[in-house]
Order: structure tokens, then C-alpha cells, then sequence
């Protein structure tokens, strides 16, 4: 029920929009780790978050060497810290979640907590998020 109930605070909360100058490309790996995104609009992305690395960034590492930004990776369930040559990775054991909160010996922060951490809050970003279906609940978290 509660999934259910961030799914519509977050539908609510989103607009289609017709993208006409798209240039669609993918980030990451071919398969499983692979985004696509408009790789023409990441001109003003001055940071990039990744969430759910599990000791590997496909995503991060492409998007990292094609804009040249650094890119804040999130998990603390897998620590382990990829390495990408050509690419500034900053590691953060640590999860988002959609309140500050220790469960389990894990540290879980929301993301607009994260981002003004990092010095982020007035920036263009671009965003990954794998975290297992709980994306709902984080996004829909600030929205209501």
C-alpha cells in the first residue's frame, strides 16, 4: 500500500514533455547498467550521483569521461570502490532513503541532504538511481 501511495504522489508530481532536440545515447554498459539519455543536453551538468553501484559503475565511468564532472557514487550495502581511469569518482558508504536514518548499521540520508552536502543544491545534476524499487519512495519523499 505504501509503494502504491508513492507511485501517485510521484506521478502526480511528473510531466511528459516532447523532447525535440534529443540526442539519445547510452551511458554504461550494453546491457544491464546502461542508460539512455540525451547526451546533447548534459552541456550545464556540473555533477553527477549514482545510486546502487554494487561495487561497479558502468554508468558513472562513461558519463564521468564524457562530461568531465565528478561523480558522487552511493551504496552501503556493497563498499567495495570502482575505479574508472579519466573519470573523479567520489565514494560515499552511505545509502539514500527518504529520511536520515541508521538501520542495521547502515547510514541513509535523503537526496537533497546529499546534494547540498556535496555543494550541489544550485547545480544542474544528472542522476542515476538503482536502488531496488525504493526510487519511489525517495523521490516522492520531498514531494508532499
Amino acid at each position: 500500500m505504501l509503494k502504491r501511495h508513492y507511485r501517485r504522489t510521484l506521478f502526480a508530481e511528473l510531466k511528459p514533455v516532447a523532447l525535440a532536440n534529443c540526442t539519445l545515447a547510452r551511458f554504461g554498459h550494453s546491457h544491464d547498467g546502461g542508460y539512455l539519455m540525451c547526451a546533447n543536453l548534459l552541456g550545464n551538468v556540473r555533477s553527477a550521483y549514482s545510486y546502487g553501484i554494487e561495487g561497479r559503475d558502468e554508468w558513472g565511468c562513461a558519463v564521468g569521461r564524457t562530461v568531465g564532472v565528478p561523480v558522487h557514487q552511493y551504496d552501503c550495502f556493497v563498499t567495495m570502490r570502482p575505479e574508472c581511469p579519466g573519470a573523479t569518482f567520489i565514494f560515499h558508504e552511505e545509502c539514500v532513503g527518504d529520511r536520515p536514518t541508521n538501520a542495521e548499521g547502515r547510514a541513509f540520508d535523503t537526496l537533497d541532504r546529499q546534494v547540498a552536502r556535496n555543494g550541489d543544491g544550485e547545480r544542474h545534476l544528472a542522476v542515476k538511481m538503482d536502488i531496488e524499487g525504493a526510487e519511489w519512495q525517495v523521490l516522492a519523499c520531498g514531494t508532499g
